[in-house]
This record gives C-alpha cells, sequence and structure tokens, in this order.
C-alpha cells in the first residue's frame, strides 16, 4: 500500500491542497449557521381561539400563558391584523405578530395560515395572489419569509406554481406541528408530551429549523388536548433541551441568499478529480504517466467549465462524485490492511482511510453550502444512488484483496475457498448469502420513508441516546460497521478469509454512511461533525470490546506471524 500511495503522490497532495477551498467555503457556512442559534416559537390566533373554546379559558389567559412560556409570536391573517383588538391582545401578553398570507408588512411572514391546504388556496381562502406580487413585497418590505417543512422532510412547501429561483431576501426553515406530529400526545408510553418535545428537538438540532409553529394537540381519541399546563410544560421541557445543544427562544436571523463561488467550486472539482484518479488507479494499472496526464487534464477542464457554464448541476455531480469516491478510498485502505497485515489491532492505514473519508465529508459539506441546499429548497438526490455504490464497489475490493490470488482465474479462486472451507461449505455458503440478504433488505427497507418502520422500543432507545448524547450517532456507524471492522481483523489473522471479507463488507456501511451524513444538508456542519466523531469513539470502543471477546474465545495459532504495516 506505501508503494501504491507513494506513485499516487502527486494526486494525493493535490487533493489536499484542494481543502483549502473548501475549508474556505464551510467557514462561510459555518459563520451563516451559528447564527440560526434563536428559536422563535409562534401560534396562531385560529388556533389560540380554539384552545380557548375548547377549554373554556380566555384567549388573553392563553396568549400570556404560553408567552410565560416561551412563545414569542402570535400568528394573524391580514384580516386579524387590522383589528386593534387583536394586536392589543398580543401586545399586553408581550407577543408579536407574524403574518399568515396577504401582502408582507414587515416581521416574520408566512405562506399561508394553514400548511395543510396550502397547496389548493395559495395565500388567501379565495383566490391566491400573484407570485411576483407576494415576493415583492417580502423584498421591498424585509420582512423574513419562514419555509415549512414539507410531510416528508425533503423540501419546503409552496402554494401551486410558486418558486423562490432568484428570490434575494431573508428566508428561514420552519416546522409545523401538522396532524400527524400534534396526534403524538401520550405516545410511546409517555405520560405527556415527551415525544412531540423530541421531535421539536430533532427539527432544531438536527434539522436546523429556527421558527417552531406550535398547534393544538391531540390524543389517542382525536381530542384536542386543552390543558395550558401541557403546553407551558412542553415548552419549558424544550427550552432545557435545547439549551446544552447551544439553541434558545429568541429573535430569529434571517439566512441570505447565497450561492458558491465559482473559482473555489472549481478548486473543490479539481481535488476531487484527483482523489478519483487514486481510486481508478486501484482497479486498473495507470503506469503510463502521460495516461494519469490526461486524466487530470479532463478532470480539471470539466472542473473550469462544470463551475463557469453550470454551477447548479456541477455541484450536485462532485457531491455525488465525492460521496463515492472517498469513502471507497477507505474501503480501498482496509481492504489494503486486511490483505497485508494479520495483526488483530490497527495500525496507520486505518488513520489514512479515515482522513481520506474526513476529507471528502469537507468537500461534500463545501461544495453544498449555497444557501439553496441550506434552505432545502434544493435537495441532494444522489444520497442512495452513493450508498449502493459503495456497497457495490466495496464488495468487489474486499474480494479482489482477500479471495483474489494474483495470477489465478476466477474459477481457481472458488475452487481454493471451496476447499478452504470443504467442512459445510455449501451451509457456510448459504449462512453468508442469507446474511447478505438480509442486511440488504432491512436497509432498502429501512433507509429514509422505508416500508419498514421504528418499533416502540427502538425509537424510546433513541429518544435516550439523544438526551444522553445530545447529538445521535447512526446505528449503522457504532453499532454495526466499526464493530465489524474488528471482527474483520481477527477473521484476517486467522486467515478465515471468506469471514473477514463479509465483516469488511459490513464496514463498508459506515464509510458510506459516515459521506451521507454531510450529503443530509439540512443538518448543520458542526452538528454533522459532532455525530460522526461520537459514533466513531463509540464504534472504537465496542470495537476493542469485540476484539478481546474474540481474541479471548479465538486465540491467534502460536505459528502465525505478526507483520506491522
Amino acid at each position: 500500500m506505501k508503494q501504491f500511495l507513494h506513485s499516487y503522490r502527486l494526486f494525493l497532495i493535490v487533493a489536499a491542497l484542494c481543502t483549502l477551498s473548501a475549508f474556505w467555503l464551510l467557514g462561510v457556512r459555518i459563520g451563516v449557521e451559528q447564527t440560526q442559534r434563536q428559536v422563535d416559537v409562534v401560534v396562531s390566533y385560529e388556533d389560540v381561539c380554539a384552545l380557548s373554546d375548547a377549554s373554556g379559558i380566555p384567549v388573553q389567559d392563553w396568549l400570556t400563558q404560553l408567552a410565560d412560556a416561551g412563545a414569542r409570536e402570535l400568528l394573524v391573517t391580514p384580516a386579524e391584523l387590522s383589528d386593534p383588538d387583536i394586536v392589543r391582545a398580543a401586545q399586553d401578553a408581550g407577543l408579536g405578530t407574524a403574518q399568515a398570507g396577504g401582502l408582507a408588512q414587515g416581521g416574520t411572514y408566512f405562506f399561508a395560515a394553514r400548511y395543510d391546504t396550502l397547496a389548493a388556496a395559495g395565500q388567501t381562502d379565495t383566490e391566491p395572489l400573484a407570485q411576483a406580487q407576494v415576493l415583492d413585497a417580502l423584498r421591498e418590505s424585509g420582512s423574513t419569509l419562514v419555509l415549512i417543512e414539507d410531510r416528508n422532510q425533503t423540501g419546503c412547501v409552496l402554494p401551486d406554481g410558486y418558486s423562490l429561483d432568484g428570490y434575494t431576501g431573508s428566508m428561514v426553515k420552519g416546522f409545523w406541528l401538522n396532524q400527524t406530529f400534534r396526534a403524538r400526545y401520550q405516545t410511546l408510553g409517555y405520560s405527556g408530551a415527551e415525544e412531540i418535545v423530541n421531535m421539536l428537538y430533532r427539527a432544531v438540532v438536527d434539522r436546523g429549523m429556527t421558527v417552531l409553529w406550535l398547534t393544538p394537540l391531540t390524543d389517542a381519541a382525536g381530542e384536542t388536548v386543552a390543558q395550558p399546563a401541557v403546553y407551558t410544560q412542553l415548552l419549558q421541557d424544550l427550552a432545557q433541551r435545547i439549551a446544552p445543544a447551544g439553541y434558545q427562544y429568541g429573535a430569529i436571523t434571517g439566512i441570505p441568499a447565497k450561492t458558491v463561488s465559482p473559482v473555489l467550486l472549481m478548486l473543490c472539482g479539481i481535488g476531487v478529480f484527483a482523489a478519483a484518479i487514486v481510486l481508478l488507479g486501484v482497479f486498473v494499472s495507470l503506469r503510463a504517466r502521460w495516461l494519469r496526464v490526461l486524466l487530470f487534464a479532463l478532470g480539471c477542464a470539466e472542473s473550469v467549465g462544470g463551475a463557469l457554464l453550470a454551477p447548479a448541476l456541477q455541484s450536485t455531480a462532485l457531491a455525488l462524485l465525492a460521496a463515492i469516491v472517498f469513502p471507497c478510498l477507505a474501503v480501498a485502505v482496509l481492504a489494503a490492511m486486511l490483505r497485508e497485515s494479520v495483526q488483530t489491532r490497527p495500525g496507520i492505514g486505518r488513520y489514512i482511510g479515515m482522513t481520506a473519508l474526513g476529507t471528502g465529508c469537507c468537500y461534500i459539506g463545501a461544495i453544498l453550502s449555497g444557501s439553496e441546499y441550506l434552505l432545502v429548497l434544493r435537495l441532494f438526490r444522489g444520497v442512495k444512488l452513493s450508498q449502493l455504490a459503495v456497497y457495490a464497489v466495496a464488495m468487489v475490493l474486499l474480494a479482489m484483496a482477500l479471495l483474489h490470488t494474483r495470477g489465478c482465474s476466477v474459477r481457481t479462486d472458488l475452487e481454493t475457498l471451496r476447499q478452504e472451507n470443504s467442512r459445510h461449505w455449501r451451509r457456510k455458503l448459504l449462512c453468508l448469502l442469507v446474511i447478505l440478504a438480509a442486511v440488504g433488505t432491512v436497509y432498502i427497507l429501512r433507509t429514509g420513508d422505508g416500508m419498514l418502520s421504528v418499533s416502540v422500543s427502538e425509537q424510546r432507545a433513541r429518544n435516550w441516546l439523544e438526551r444522553v448524547l445530545l447529538f445521535r450517532p447512526r446505528t449503522k456507524e457504532f453499532l454495526i460497521a466499526y464493530p465489524a471492522i474488528a471482527a474483520a481483523y481477527c477473521c484476517a489473522a486467522h486467515r478465515s478469509r471468506l469471514t473477514a471479507w463479509l465483516f469488511g463488507v459490513f464496514g463498508a456501511i459506515g464509510f458510506a454512511s459516515v459521506a451521507n451524513t454531510f450529503c443530509h444538508i439540512r443538518a448543520h456542519f458542526l452538528v454533522s461533525l459532532l455525530r460522526t466523531g461520537i459514533g466513531l469513539v463509540l464504534g472504537l470502543v465496542l470495537g476493542a470490546i469485540v476484539l478481546l471477546i474474540l481474541r479471548a474465545c479465538w486465540p491467534i495459532p502460536s505459528g502465525s506471524t505478526q507483520t506491522k504495516e
């Protein structure tokens, strides 16, 4: 492996130097994200009236208690905003006013007072206002537009026919407690609104929402929960939950329209293509210097042309390429270590692999740092494709390193494996295929909005991890991938090549997961970084435990030689 890295040292140096442009973009992005630490809790006048009717408690008392608990603004329609009694009631309670629909007059603005009928009604209950008229009023008044997250958490809800392309006004992300979410009162075995607090916490910390639109909760029977103490306790609990993560209730700051500099995007592209050439050299011999120079020149030309002519498309393509190349480089390092070393403790190669993976995460976070991604106006669509590509490449790389003998045909390799596993080899092969099929099926069903839902016990375990660690690491990383890598080292030490290959493939799940954490651009970069770091620490601890157990139960034969990489 050292010889290979030395032969491609110039490309590695280029990839490392180009990360300086990525760091610059990340610095700008982190600066913007650090302004999103204030959370604005909004309640609509319509909902407060509904709570008042259900409880018999005056509207003014509801407004006062909600304001005391942390609510900051009362959402009103243009007709309600023109009513002096409603405005006075909000002022007496210490609430500001946010506008829902109509032409913006300054402050916080929502497209509608109800987002379950927004697509059908537009900004009013009759005829929708023209897009140009609404956006011009927003821009001229200096209002902050709140973009409400859609049900699938894959974008924002806009009125029919609306587009924010070219809009340069201030915007923030908001979370609306819709009918499904508000019905999670006293669910998962909780006695109150704990699960709703958990959802709001994830909206703020995991997805960067700075506006929370609180709506009336409903119980299992579908009845409105109309006790003020429930809502005040909910807001107080949420304030306590988000405070350790650096968030608090307060006035929001809008995210300005910002695009990635073409020059910096160009440099990032050159760095990613340099890393791609190194990965290509793992599969295909690129001994001819002219061929490497030609490939690098083509990569540079594409980076320049794409950044200048089609920057939006270039950002998506480069992020996808980085999400595939750098995890695959980490897998290549792992495969080389398993092949070249029979030691059970990690060598320097593991750090090289994690460095490559970390570099890729920086590139992805920098390339997708435009405001259209931060506001989820655009979504990176290559998450699943990059995951499947990494898994496929990992199977091939690990097979080349562990199951293939240089100079032998595939048929000869299979015959050698059969002889090594001659005892019950059919059962072993069947078990291997069943395990791979089971893991793949569960992964597909659990990815995104898959068909396989999370159990009550698992969801409560996730909630517990969030409360203890603040940023919950991905289960597939610390509980599956990193311990599997430790098991792969142990199997390699015992020259159990097929088992080492299987555990190595499971370890590749973690590399793909880490890269894809940064592809979910809705989360702040530092949050993704902390989540990845926590997962790595937990995974190393569990991996060390796995190694200790395996070495105790499965000692290395005394005749095995130990090599140091």
